[in-house]
């Protein structure tokens, strides 16, 4: 099953922000938000593939509830 254009734009934004601000924090020498960022970054991509109710990761079957 082809990837939803909406879901993919949405994943590449995030991707996008959270590289900015993982950098940034690189530039700032903050090592202590990295880990986080890296994180949340993780659990949020997670979300957006979640909140369309079909995960692309799973062959598109609906995930289960």
């Amino acid at each position: 099953m082809p990837a939803d254009p909406r879901q993919t734009a949405r994943l590449r934004e995030l991707h996008e922000d959270y590289a900015w601000k993982v950098n940034a924090a690189i530039a700032e020498g903050r090592d202590d938000l990295i880990d986080a960022l890296c994180e949340e970054y993780a659990d949020e991509a997670v979300r957006l593939i979640e909140a369309d109710g079909v995960c692309q990761l799973n062959g598109g079957l609906p995930r289960p509830l």
